[in-house]
């Protein structure tokens, strides 16, 4: 079945929330399937690409996943056909989207990997975390294979632990160390990315730099520069342009550098061109309300600076 793209845009933008942070501008990205092949095909190895049939990639969020699963939550999920395996071989990409360096990152994907692969195969925890079989399945039959993926950027590199072996609490030299259990996820952080690594593709390229900037204090001159780039390419897909769109009113509501009248220059400058922009009617919202809590919140500090310098 076809999607109208522009029912699908229209629908993005009548759900986003007041503050659009990270996670959601990524997640609204990824689950776009023609973006979500695109990055894949931009970020992955080539050896790994060769593998897998990114073109019959499907998005299984919401085909599968069970209270148990929802409850320890993944961002985006993805199952991927082999190239050269037999008929439905295929595994299941996890992408859980990060902006901290949290110390126990591998251990929640380690757990969302497991569930999900004990759903997959026929086996479940029931309550009382007792294996319980809810299907028959062949002794033999191996595991569905679960490839878990952290897509990083905040405003630091990313340090944490990726194999669950650097979580345990030996000395590096024991011979233990050969014992004990291996799970190891990947990471694709952006903050290392210069210039000359970053994809050359436009849309992808747009869409890391939004991401990095955001955290930048000079992001009012980087999107400036960035509307200069890529200005003549609004015009050849809507994709590209809702990209910037989401982009923009991300920045406008998550980063703590950017500027409201710097949205508003972009945002002139982006209809001079004869393009539509679709978040200016949820910023003017975001902007009323912002002017109350900010009018109340001055209010109150004022009272309180005012008592203080009383008493003294």
């Amino acid at each position: 079945m076809r999607i109208d793209l522009s029912k699908y845009i229209k629908s993005l933008f009548d759900k986003l929330p007041r503050y659009y942070r990270h996670d959601a501008f990524c997640k609204d990205v990824f689950l776009n399937l023609f973006m979500a092949r695109l990055i894949l095909t931009c970020i992955l190895d080539k050896v790994l690409l060769a593998e897998l049939d990114i073109t019959r990639m499907e998005i299984v969020n919401d085909k599968f996943i069970n209270k148990r699963l929802r409850s320890l939550y993944a961002d985006v999920i993805y199952r991927i056909p082999l190239k050269n395996g037999k008929e439905g071989e295929c595994i299941y990409w996890v992408i859980d989207f990060k902006s901290d360096n949290r110390h126990n990152a591998t251990i929640q994907l380690f757990r969302y990997s497991y569930n999900m692969s004990m759903m997959l195969a026929g086996i479940e925890k029931d309550d009382d975390d007792e294996i319980k079989q809810q299907t028959k399945v062949h002794k033999n039959q191996p595991l569905p294979c679960v490839i878990a993926m952290i897509f990083h950027c905040g405003e630091c590199v990313f340090t944490a632990p990726t194999d669950i072996a650097d979580l345990i609490s030996l000395p590096q030299g024991s011979a233990l160390r050969s014992l004990i259990f291996r799970y190891r996820i990947l990471v694709y952080d952006l903050n290392v990315l210069i210039e000359k690594t970053m994809p050359s593709n436009p849309i992808v390229y747009l869409f890391f730099r939004i991401l990095i900037i955001a955290h930048s204090k000079n992001v009012n001159e980087e999107v400036f520069a960035l509307f200069e780039k890529f200005k003549e390419d609004f015009y050849k897909s809507k994709i590209f342009l809702t990209l910037w769109d989401l982009g923009l009113y991300y920045l406008l509501t998550s980063s703590k550098y950017f500027d409201p009248k710097t949205y508003e220059k972009i945002i002139n400058l982006t209809k001079e061109l004869g393009v539509k922009i679709m978040s200016t009617t949820i910023a003017v919202k975001f902007y009323q309300e912002a002017e109350t809590n900010g009018i109340a919140k001055g209010r109150i500090e004022g009272i309180k600076e005012g008592k203080k310098e009383g008493k003294k």
